[in-house]
């Protein structure tokens, strides 16, 4: 209660205040009660506990501020696009995190499909002319035989290359994606790292 004198005036006015309560009611939760929260869940009798993850940090410098490879490599490739060119740019460091490729076929089916064509013409034209020319077929016999290996060898290569190519691979190619893929660099002193998951 609060009492005021009134300005010129004898007596004093009681004026009674009443408090508002500015503070908000919380609502209660299961902790309040002494509850965890699993423990206020139906039907979950228990909880598993999740661990914090590790804070990774380099080797060399001690600088936590690394990157996963797929990460920068993603980052640092832009592709662009106008009416009158296209195409996309790296930078620096996108082009050193590129991930390991597959290798193609196109390379053995180029160098092994001209020298195969290159021995077949020269081996029908060998033929031909022993056909045309009986009389000088002795002597077309030597060369033929050899154009004839010569092809047979194309043959023989081309099928090794692509061998060794799908080989590749099935083999190699998903163990260098899998290490390219848990390799991290430190973004301070560019230190590459291999976290295993």
């Amino acid at each position: 209660m609060l009492r005021l004198r009134e300005p010129g005036g004898q007596g004093t006015v009681k004026v009674l205040l009443q408090p508002r309560d500015y503070v908000e009611q919380k609502t209660l939760t299961p902790h309040d009660y002494g509850l965890d929260l699993w423990q206020a869940i139906p039907g979950v009798t228990e909880m598993a506990v999740a661990k914090q993850q590790l804070s990774y940090q380099c080797d060399q410098c001690g600088s936590p501020n690394i990157v996963a490879l797929p990460v920068l490599h993603e980052q640092g490739t832009r592709t662009y696009s106008s009416p009158t060119n296209w195409g996309s740019s790296q930078s620096y460091s996108a082009q050193g995190a590129a991930p390991p490729r597959r290798k193609g076929y196109g390379g053995p089916f180029l160098l092994w499909g001209f020298l195969l064509s290159f021995f077949l013409f020269w081996s029908w034209a060998c033929y031909s002319a022993m056909l045309k020319y009986p009389k000088t077929a002795s002597s077309m016999e030597y060369p033929l035989g050899l154009l004839g290996l010569m092809v047979l060898g194309c043959v023989i290569g081309l099928v090794l290359t692509t061998r060794k190519v799908s080989r590749y691979n099935q083999a190699v190619f998903p163990v260098l994606y899998s290490t390219w893929a848990r390799t991290y660099m430190c973004r301070r002193c560019g230190k590459l790292l291999h976290i295993p998951s």
